[in-house]
């Protein structure tokens, strides 16, 4: 065989070779699919995340105006009961932290989340006030829940050591002179 006819040859099989597609769809997919799913995922969580902060901050409104009006129940079970009948099914009852607290005045008042102290089981060993003060005196409502999230160590969107995000609802009033 002559020179001219191998190199011809190998030129033809390289040319087949580069010109073949099969699989690279699959090669592709396979690069490409990993990031399509993880961008799908934060977006639901994210999605879930600000329902869920949304459906928190209306129900303590929703019982937050019970306490500014003289109606609110006189126990802290009873106004965790009123606030969970508000609650979507995302948000498990037991789960729910309730802060209510007088303040001195209006200048007075905080709003910042409190930090949250765990045990060694990862449970919230914070002690809260429900108070529902008297006629005329500044309140502080905080209604608090621990969300699991599943794409929290992706993308950091867990803000707890145990891997859930801290959602706090706050409504600031005054309750109503008799």
């Amino acid at each position: 065989m002559s020179e001219r006819r191998i190199e011809g040859r190998a030129r033809g099989n390289r040319g087949r070779l580069f010109a073949d597609r099969s699989g690279s769809v699959a090669i592709e997919f396979s690069i490409v699919f990993p990031m399509f799913a993880a961008i799908l995922l934060a977006i639901v969580q994210l999605a879930i995340i600000y329902f869920a902060k949304a459906e928190l901050i209306s129900a303590t409104q929703t019982v937050g105006r019970q306490v500014f009006t003289g109606n609110a129940a006189t126990t802290e079970a009873n106004f965790q009961t009123a606030l969970c009948a508000n609650l979507p099914v995302i948000i498990q009852c037991s789960g729910v932290m309730i802060n209510l607290q007088p303040q001195a005045s209006l200048s007075n008042v905080s709003t910042a989340p409190p930090a949250l102290t765990y045990d060694g089981a990862g449970n919230v060993t914070n002690t809260f006030t429900y108070n529902p003060g008297t006629n005329s005196q500044v309140m502080v409502l905080q209604v608090m829940y621990q969300l699991p999230v599943v794409a929290g160590y992706l993308f950091d969107f867990a803000s707890q050591s145990n891997g859930s995000i801290l959602l706090v609802a706050t409504y600031v009033f005054e309750n109503e002179p008799q």
